[in-house]
């Protein structure tokens, strides 16, 4: 069993993790900003931001199964509840 098959990031879920990671990546830039400053943050904050985006697209499994069983529970509670 291949573990890292290049296939698997091919169609939807490919398109879903990239988005994913640019989402995480614009979001830390934008923090950095918002924390450092236009100057410090813009040209520096791509740093932490590239990190974190790195990190997320290690777990991007587990965003993707958490985010999923987060659906699962708010359909279960809206249709039990009366």
């Amino acid at each position: 069993m291949d573990v890292f098959n290049e296939d698997i990031d091919k169609g939807l879920f490919g398109f879903l993790k990239f988005l994913f990671v640019v989402l995480v990546f614009l979001g830390g830039w934008g923090y950095a900003i918002g924390e450092w400053g236009w100057f410090l943050g813009l040209a520096f904050g791509w740093v932490p931001a590239g990190i974190i985006a790195g990190i997320g697209f290690l777990v991007w499994p587990a965003v993707l199964a958490v985010g999923g069983l987060g659906l699962l529970a708010a359909l279960f509670f809206a249709v039990t509840q009366r």
